[in-house]
């Protein structure tokens, strides 16, 4: 039952990607334009994808993690800038419904029950010169400090913020914050090479009054939350990967079925041949455990636990040399912009730092347990 809901996602998604998302991407990326991201979000609404993970009696559609990482897959396999723009929205949401935090939905679905703001996450960095504080202020909390670089800048209109209370990284705070709200303001917009279409720039926040109903949760909940959030940032991305990795191995496929050397296609070289097989075995192993961590449902042995700081850092390290011998099998043509290949290494090459870098994830791995 639950195949037949996935397939008639992924089946719109597509009808939606074919006449939305492809004949404006390659441009968007040029220019840089959220206002094209903007614009594909509200087209996005006719197939409720702004409120997928929004639970059904909230105005939803009640879907899980796994369905948001299938359809951020086919987003990227596009335009993995735009997909980025739902992850992040995607992730508040997740964390949201893991400690049914009802105010945060309701503050982001319209009165006609269908529609939602576009939000955003700032994930917690101990790595920040200011990390985020939350402190007591007579009736009310108040938040300081600077995020880690956050995406969805511009488009966002509700922020979750974790925050160590009083400073303490180990005692959390989860609140809602506007980020044009008096005392929220943000550094330069961080000019990287890929995602164009989506924004990521650090919030600094002085002295932000956190009213008592955009407290979203304190204490255990709050790191539920927290948890939440990384565990499906980090497999989100991890999905966004896999689809640009996919979208580039069918065009060097393509390309080599096609490509003629020496009177026949290139396909029928045995190093053509190697090279697609090794893509197509990372292209499978990354994507079985990118579905292994978000399908929650699915039954485990007691020595597996998929763990999302290494899924998001093995998915995005074995889809960039996916799109890297797409590029060489492309020969020349693969740096030409029209063909995409070259987008897709520089988006990917933003996913390893989306959160944080995939060398400090696997330091963290084992120097945490140690």
């Amino acid at each position: 039952m639950k195949s037949n809901i996935y397939e008639g996602i992924l089946s719109e998604c597509d009808r939606f990607i074919r006449k939305e998302v492809l004949p404006c991407a390659l441009e968007a990326d040029l220019s840089a334009d959220k206002n094209t991201a903007r614009q594909l979000w509200d087209k996005s609404g006719g197939l409720d994808l702004p409120v997928l993970l929004v639970p059904e009696d909230l105005g939803g559609a009640g879907m899980n993690l796994l369905a948001g990482a299938l359809v951020l897959e086919r987003l990227a396999s596009a335009c993995a800038g735009f997909a980025s723009v739902f992850a992040c929205h995607f992730a508040a949401c997740a964390a949201a419904a893991s400690a049914g935090a009802k105010s945060w939905f309701s503050y982001l679905i319209g009165p006609d029950g269908r529609q939602s703001l576009i939000t955003s996450v700032c994930l917690p960095s101990t790595r920040e010169e200011k990390p985020l504080s939350c402190i007591s202020e007579n009736d009310h909390l108040v938040v300081s400090g600077t995020s880690s670089f956050t995406g969805n800048d511009g488009l966002a209109g509700a922020v979750m913020v974790f925050a160590g209370k009083n400073g303490n990284p180990d005692d959390t705070v989860a609140v809602r914050i506007d980020p044009t709200a008096a005392g929220v303001g943000r550094e330069e917009p961080l000019r990287l090479p890929g995602l164009k279409m989506n924004a990521f720039t650090r919030l600094v926040f002085n002295h932000v009054r956190v009213e008592a109903d955009a407290v979203l949760a304190t204490g255990e909940e709050a790191e539920k939350m927290k948890h939440s959030a990384e565990t499906a940032f980090y497999g989100f991305v991890a999905a966004m990967a896999m689809g640009c990795a996919r979208s580039a191995f069918h065009k060097a496929k393509d390309y080599a079925g096609q490509r003629y050397q020496f009177k026949q296609t290139i396909i029928l070289h045995q190093e053509i041949q190697r090279l697609l097989g090794n893509m197509q075995m990372k292209l499978n192993t990354g994507t079985a455990a990118c579905l292994d961590l978000l399908d929650v449902e699915k039954w485990r042995p007691a020595f597996h636990d998929p763990e999302a700081p290494l899924v998001k850092a093995f998915c995005t390290d074995a889809a960039l040399e996916i799109v890297i011998d797409a590029i060489q099998i492309h020969g020349g043509y693969g740096y030409m912009h029209e063909y995409g290949l070259e987008k897709a290494m520089r988006d990917i090459k933003v996913l390893q730092v989306l959160g944080e870098t995939n060398p400090y994830l696997l330091v963290h791995h084992i120097s945490d347990k140690l």
